[in-house]
């Protein structure tokens, strides 16, 4: 927790001249998203631990993944404003770029919690996605010409139908697997 903190604090102290993604900002990112994942991966609950602590191992996997997901949305937006002096579309390949990101992100969290077979990421992933799709549709694409905006509402349906086939063909599965006995 202190080194997120100090992470935190140090944001507002960063250098303007600081390079995206590999200045000393963003390599503490890294270390600490890192030495957190590292500390969740060797979590181990013990009945004498108080009872807030039992999911002491979803805290601290829960720390890195809101750290990756804004860490590098911020390392994004930083490197795309470095070029906006040189490069009239800047501003929006940066917010574009942001928007993608949080859109694999929440795939990636998606398929994670299919594999894990966790609830709670699955809807972490269909929240982003969703906060994504808004941040499209009423920033990124008014912003865009009349074509541009087609196409991008075309790519948002079809992100959408590919996230409601996986979730149908997900529940079908579960429908034909045999129940497990139970416990006598």
């Amino acid at each position: 927790m202190v080194a997120g903190l100090h992470l935190l604090t140090s944001l507002a102290l960063r250098k303007e001249a600081e390079p995206a993604f590999t200045g000393a900002w963003a390599l503490g990112l890294y270390a600490y998203i890192v030495l957190v994942a590292l500390a969740a991966g060797s979590w181990r609950s013990r009945p004498d631990l108080p009872k807030w602590l039992a999911n002491g191992r979803a805290i601290l996997w829960t720390l890195p993944a809101i750290a990756l997901f804004t860490g590098l949305s911020l390392e994004l937006h930083r490197c795309f404003a470095a070029k906006q002096a040189t490069w009239a579309g800047a501003a929006l390949a940066g917010d574009l770029a942001i928007s993608v990101y949080w859109l694999v992100y929440a795939g990636l969290a998606v398929r994670l919690g299919f594999w894990l077979d966790n609830w709670a990421v699955r809807t972490v992933g269909l929240a982003v996605a969703g906060l994504a799709a808004a941040k499209i549709a009423l920033f990124d694409l008014s912003r865009l010409e009349a074509l541009y905006r087609v196409g991008s509402f075309f790519v948002l349906a079809l992100i959408a139908l590919a996230v409601a086939y996986a979730y149908n063909r997900r529940v079908r599965r579960r429908a034909q697997e045999p129940e497990p006995p139970p416990h006598t």
